[in-house]
């Protein structure tokens, strides 16, 4: 084990060991609070700063990393590619009930014009602007930063959606043991 510990190199910034774990902590966490804030801007100048700043100040030479590795990204990037598909699949399914005025609406709008051909319309024609733009910030987020998107999403939409079923399987159960507490 000892051996294992010894053969993983250590990076300094701005000489101390310690402010390079400080720093690369500190950028991980700033990934977690973009995926969560949906912001991908954070991300962007996150990265470029730990890149800049361990770049000039630190032995760690991330271009010659990138460089060297470059099947690596491809790998990371083609599973990123499709993490984001399976998330917008996902996401259009989770906006589908907000459609349904939007349908309706877009509906009358045709009808007003004597436009009642429905195939006129695609379905994401159907989804109002904001769902839009969302996904457009949603859909590189979560192609470039996967790894943390995937946490997230699995520790609180997933944990969410299994926590509802689990719950609506014993609701009455539940509720039953509720009214015999409140008798």
């Amino acid at each position: 084990m000892e051996k294992a510990l010894s053969n993983i190199p250590e990076f300094v910034l701005f000489g101390s060991v310690t402010l390079f774990y400080i720093a690369s902590l500190l950028f991980v966490f700033l990934l977690f609070v973009s995926e969560v804030t949906e912001n991908g801007w954070l991300a962007l100048i996150s990265f470029a700063i730990f890149l800049l700043v361990t770049s000039w100040q630190s032995n760690l030479e991330p271009v010659d990393h990138l460089t060297a590795n470059l099947a690596l990204i491809g790998y990371y990037v083609g599973i990123g590619f499709i993490h984001s598909l399976i998330r917008t699949f996902i996401y259009g399914k989770k906006r589908k009930p907000e459609r349904i005025g939007v349908i309706e609406e877009q509906k009358k709008w045709n009808d007003k014009f004597n436009e009642s051909d429905e195939e006129s319309t695609t379905k994401i024609d159907l989804f109002d602007d904001t769902t839009k733009r969302k996904l457009k910030g949603n859909v590189f987020r979560w192609w470039f930063l996967w790894p943390i998107s995937l946490l997230t999403w699995i520790f609180s939409d997933l944990l969410s959606d299994v926590w509802g079923v689990v719950y609506k399987t014993f609701k009455k159960l539940f509720e039953s043991i509720l009214n015999l507490g409140m008798k």
